[in-house]
């Protein structure tokens, strides 16, 4: 008996269907995040806390990396300083070019609390509170904010890039973190 012999497509087809045989293995559809995992509190936490780092240094590919891709992003919203809010916090595509504008303004967090509230509905829900700080607002003074967020996570493996991606993440605005 001789070798089946498979024909392979040109156009990129053979890639495809890898594609699909590696994201049935990992349970998730091509081109999605392998959200196959509950969300840890501590990995949450560490998402949250590379999100400031990052929006603090300007470091847009990692903010970009840190939110799902449609359809699973909900939306980025922010109160002043930097309102987005409605459809502009629902647009996934702006989102880079919105933290550009706010690191253009010196806008800067500080995370001061996380409260990890478990999962639901296959995303990890948590709120913070944070102090923030932009030139466009009140001559650049700190002031305190809360926030609310989930995350979908994946398990750990070598196709994952960020086992932790937000799809929402809501800032408050002054004063929101006084009861």
């Amino acid at each position: 008996m001789g070798r089946a012999r498979v024909p392979v497509a040109a156009g990129g087809t053979l890639a495809a269907l890898v594609a699909a045989v590696v994201a049935s293995a990992l349970g998730t559809a091509p081109g999605q995040g392998a959200v196959t995992a509950a969300c840890t509190r501590d990995a949450t936490r560490s998402a949250l806390a590379s999100f400031v780092t990052a929006y603090n240094s300007g470091a847009y590919r990692s903010l970009d990396a840190l939110f799902a891709e449609s359809p699973l992003f909900g939306w980025y919203s922010s109160n002043v300083p930097g309102l987005r809010g409605a459809a502009a916090a629902k647009s996934r595509g702006t989102l880079t070019a919105y933290f550009r504008s706010r690191h253009a303004k010196r806008d800067r967090l500080r995370l001061v609390s996380f409260t990890f509230n478990g999962n639901s509905n296959g995303r990890g829900n948590f709120v913070f509170k944070m102090r923030r700080s932009a030139a466009d607002y009140r001559r650049g003074g700190w002031f305190g904010l809360a926030g609310k967020g989930a995350a979908v996570c994946a398990a750990p493996s070598a196709y994952v890039e960020r086992p932790v991606q937000f799809v929402v993440l809501s800032m408050g605005g002054p004063g929101s973190d006084k009861p």
